[in-house]
């Protein structure tokens, strides 16, 4: 049985990968995954069970919104562990300290559950990480000026590609 799934993991990564070499620009479109996914190549060799999802946030993102999504979603993940690392470097604060290791730790968590599931997928996962970057930036902005200046990063990158995505 670990075979089969290994091995159906692997057809979804290689069908997933088709599709980003088909659509590496925009991709297919938010949620279209899985509508375009049987049209390059067959998911299921042992069941008719249908999947959603390519089992890596990276791969689905790449595929679904194009090299310019998956690059946002990648400088968003980058820059809350950049900002963990920041808060734990240049604090003099055990507390804050001890708070930045754990918000680090559960970004790179996220992170590095979404190679292998749809982290991003999961309503408490996004909660939990989106939780994680508020208190980072909460604390940061409360040590310095940097914090202003890392939200408004966030919104000039971000809000413009939800609507383009949105749009497209």
């Amino acid at each position: 049985a670990n075979d089969n799934n290994i091995h159906e993991r692997l057809v979804l990564v290689k069908n997933t990968t088709k599709m980003i070499k088909a659509n590496w620009a925009l991709g297919v479109g938010v949620s279209n995954w899985k509508i375009y996914e049987p049209i390059y190549g067959q998911t299921s060799i042992t069941s008719n069970i249908r999947v959603d999802y390519p089992h890596n946030d990276y791969l689905s993102v790449f595929a679904e919104t194009g090299i310019i999504g998956v690059m946002c979603y990648m400088l968003f993940l980058f820059l809350a562990i950049k900002k963990a690392i920041k808060i734990y470097k240049h604090t003099n604060e055990r507390k804050l300290k001890i708070l930045s290791l754990l918000m680090l730790g559960g970004i790179l968590g996220f992170a590095i559950v979404s190679f292998f599931g749809f982290a991003k997928e999961k309503f408490f996962p996004m909660i939990f990480l989106m939780m994680m970057i508020a208190i980072l930036v909460s604390i940061d902005s409360k040590e310095n000026e940097d914090g202003m200046r890392f939200r408004k990063i966030v919104l000039l990158l971000f809000i413009p590609v939800i609507i383009l995505l949105s749009v497209v």
